[in-house]
């Protein structure tokens, strides 16, 4: 925790507008690391959180044990709760003393795979946010190109839904990427498709990420410059006028972060029977 307090502290001398915690905040990480953590650090809390010593293998298994939520699930959704929102306020208390006007935003992934985590978003935003505004990039689901139907699909399940739970006061920036990097993998109507619909989630601008990262500049042969002005008028718009996600009208379907406090595994053998099922039901 001193350690990326330390890294905060020091961009925060540039006093940017915003700092930015890469979406790797979080418990769960990429394939095949589904579920962390249980170093020797861990295992002594959960231990002493349940009363009685208890091995990693024993561990995982009553987590994940078939039936009605266990006393270890709920230990470790409640020490990974606390502890993100613990280094998150840490690290906004670093970096406002350095440059107290710099906003704190979040990026995000896949919200189903949060709730694994038990992330508690209003603690951790509000802790990020520290007396500021809270800021937000949701993931666009589509690094390449997709299907329409597909990525309208996606994008309910993903990107509406996170903005639903960081809440409609909020600046939200979604992530447009293209990998690797160019109109070979996705087309510019596609890439404008993904840019004029985030005002279906009251979009306060957008993050892209449509060049190569690897110092050679702007290709203008993409053509990109000729499409953001072709959209800017209409996203222009999009802000004067955003769209109230508490003001929607229609079908409901309810999801709840705290959902793998409360549902009951199967099986009891993958880390991906603890995710919420409410959110297939959001992509229709």
């Amino acid at each position: 925790m001193n350690y990326i307090t330390a890294i905060y502290a020091e961009y925060a001398k540039l006093k940017p507008k915003e700092l930015w915690l890469e979406d790797d905040f979080r418990h769960y990480n990429h394939t095949p690391i589904k579920l962390a953590c249980f170093c020797d650090r861990h295992m002594a809390l959960y231990s002493e959180m349940l009363e009685k010593p208890i091995s990693r293998e024993a561990f995982v298994a009553k987590m994940l044990q078939p039936g009605e939520p266990t006393p270890e699930r709920i230990v470790y959704l409640s020490v990974a709760r606390a502890e993100m929102k613990r280094v998150a306020a840490k690290i906004a208390a670093a970096v406002h003393q350095v440059s107290p006007a710099t906003r704190l935003g979040l990026m995000s992934s896949f919200p189903e795979w949060h709730a694994v985590e038990g992330r508690d978003w209003d603690g951790l935003l509000d802790n990020l946010a520290d007396g500021h505004p809270r800021v937000s990039r949701p993931h666009l689901p589509a690094y390449n190109e997709i299907s329409p139907l597909k990525y309208s699909r996606a994008f309910e399940r993903f990107t509406r839904v996170t903005t639903e739970l960081v809440g409609e006061n909020s600046d939200i920036y979604p992530e447009l990427e293209s990998y690797m990097y160019s109109p070979f993998v996705k087309s510019k109507a596609f890439t404008k498709l993904q840019i004029e619909s985030t005002q279906m989630v009251g979009a306060s601008g957008i993050l892209l990420n449509l060049f190569d990262m690897m110092g050679n500049g702007i290709d203008e042969t993409y053509d990109y410059a000729r499409l953001l002005a072709e959209s800017k008028p209409l996203m222009n718009l999009g802000i004067q006028r955003r769209l109230k996600q508490n003001h929607l009208a229609g079908v409901k379907v309810l999801f709840s972060p705290d959902a793998v406090f409360n549902l009951k595994t199967a099986v009891g053998k993958n880390p991906e029977e603890l995710l919420p099922q409410e959110y297939s039901w959001l992509e229709l």
